[in-house]
């Protein structure tokens, strides 16, 4: 799948390899500029050559969040569910409010990934940080 801001400059956002069976699939794409995008499939065959679908148009409000996590409320041991949506996450780390690191992950995150993190800490506030290297961002995860 490609798209663009433009009508010409089309970048390639998810890759399915083909398995002659499979006739649809599905991407989620969380756009966080507002603007006009440009959606095709780069339809590539056995011998190398590339067919492009009709393109779909679709208008973004901006709104869309890069990061989310579910539940918010988690019972101590059980897992947490992290969305990270189209942005290289260099680190990700659980702490408390003091800034005690109680998990810690390095693993390096492009595009859309679920991230299933086991949670084995005391009641309390926690707070979920996300590094991309340039930005942080910060979300609150209470444990029961």
């Amino acid at each position: 799948m490609q798209r663009s801001s433009s009508i010409n400059n089309f970048e390639t956002i998810y890759q399915l390899a083909g398995d002659r069976t499979t006739t649809t699939f599905s991407y989620n794409d969380v756009l966080r500029d507002k603007g006009t995008y440009y959606y095709r499939l780069q339809i590539t065959d056995r011998l190398g050559n590339k067919n492009y679908s009709n393109l779909t148009v679709l208008k973004s409000s901006g709104n869309a969040q890069p990061v989310s996590f579910y539940p918010n409320q988690v019972k101590g041991g059980s897992n947490i569910m992290g969305m990270i949506q189209n942005m290289v996450v260099k680190n990700f780390e659980i702490t408390t409010t003091t800034g005690q690191v109680i998990y810690r992950s390095n693993k390096n995150i492009n595009g859309t990934s679920t991230i299933p993190v086991r949670v084995s800490a005391a009641s309390g506030l926690y707070l979920l940080k996300i590094s991309t290297g340039s930005k942080v961002i910060t979300q609150k995860m209470v444990v029961q």
